[in-house]
């Protein structure tokens, strides 16, 4: 029995909201532990002028993500991103006015490649969640050593393996470099790199070549943004059992016209833009093709995906092509090419009268003069 039981009383209280502090305290602390989420991009490069430096997409320079202040060659980024955040190709550039290009990039040596890994060197990087180091001499070769996460391992590792295309390979090659895919990615199940190779050219895979890949990625890989795309993407892919959808499209004249022939040997449908510098040199080798084989059964057709008509238009005027000219809508050009499985231009599709797939020829080669006499010379002679 206590004889001061105002103390005891009093005690109690204390121990009670010590109790309360702890619990809070902890909860505080598990909290801030839950928050690896903030990006931080520490630089410390020699020869890179004091200004502010831009962080971008590696395809994007033009379009600044985030910007800060380097000074005397020491920088930092500080970007907390949403829940919808992936990994992706970053590079970082800066103004100069000692340059030509007035912009100029940072430049990573490739770690990766053993004995070679200083000969080479990019201006990305995998920007991933946490720290990112950056050190080193911007105009000396190796130039910088870039210190950042898994991502950017797998990338640099796999910067000579072209990896995910396929092209235009034969059977037997296409099977190796499968293979060799799917190895990558049983070793990096985690990677959102190898998750973008194999997205940037799924229109190349058959269905159980893609499923075959995309069931060695971890879980989460298809709940993210690019897993979502990925899923749409199976759903709308064509069944090349099924002949393609014989659209309705804007010729050069403003009239609608249907892009499949009934009554051709062979259709000829070559996808392109104003803005393709390919699809250009192939124009030559198209008014070859059209002059020995337009009077002998074969229809071909070129399909714009040009944003800007004004462009479509003034690059007709200047190409003078004598064969049928039709434009997608803007609204309708990602349905088009989910429907007709592409990605990326040039691409030629041969289809038989029904509008079933013949062959298909993805961007530009000097050798698609003889793809192209193989295929046509079986329908048209």
């Amino acid at each position: 029995m206590s004889y001061f039981p105002g103390l005891y009383t009093c005690n109690k209280h204390n121990m009670k909201q010590l109790f309360l502090f702890l619990v809070t305290l902890a909860l505080l602390i598990s909290c801030k532990e839950k928050i690896p989420d903030e990006i931080v991009i520490e630089g410390y490069v020699k020869n890179l002028p004091n200004g502010k430096i831009y962080l971008t997409e590696s395809h994007k320079w033009f379009i600044p993500l985030d910007t800060t202040e380097c000074r005397d060659g020491h920088f930092i980024f500080r970007i907390t991103p949403d829940s919808s955040f992936m990994p992706y190709r970053a590079a970082i550039h800066f103004l100069d006015s000692n340059m030509q290009t007035k912009v100029g990039s940072l430049f990573f040596r490739n770690y990766m490649l053993g004995a070679d890994s200083m000969k080479y060197s990019g201006d990305a990087f995998y920007l991933e969640k946490g720290y990112t180091r950056i050190e080193g001499d911007n105009k000396a070769k190796p130039f910088l050593r870039v210190f950042a996460g898994k991502e950017t391992d797998v990338m640099y590792k796999n910067q000579f393996t072209d990896l995910g295309w396929l092209g235009n390979l034969d059977s037997a090659q296409r099977s190796a470099k499968v293979e060799l895919f799917k190895k990558e990615v049983k070793e990096y199940p985690f990677s959102y790199y190898l998750y973008e190779c194999i997205y940037s050219a799924k229109e190349q895979y058959s269905e159980k070549q893609l499923q075959e890949i995309l069931s060695l990625f971890n879980p989460d890989m298809h709940k993210s943004k690019l897993g979502i795309q990925m899923k749409t993407y199976l759903v709308n892919r064509p069944d090349l059992t099924k002949p393609y959808p014989n659209l309705s499209l804007l010729n050069s004249d403003k009239q609608r016209q249907f892009i499949i022939d009934s009554s051709a040997k062979l259709n000829m449908l070559v996808f392109w833009a104003s803005w393709c510098g390919p699809c250009r040199l192939e124009i030559p080798l198209l008014k070859d093709i059209q002059k020995k084989y337009g009077n002998h059964g074969l229809r071909l057709v070129n399909i714009s995906i040009d944003e800007d008509t004004s462009k479509w238009e003034k690059a007709l005027s200047e190409e003078k092509m004598s064969w049928p000219q039709y434009h997608v809508d803007n609204a309708k050009t990602i349905e088009v090419m989910q429907q007709f499985n592409f990605s990326s231009i040039p691409l030629v599709v041969f289809t038989d009268k029904m509008g079933m797939e013949v062959d298909r020829v993805s961007g530009y080669y000097k050798e698609n003069n003889e793809k192209y006499e193989a295929v046509i010379s079986k329908f048209c002679k």
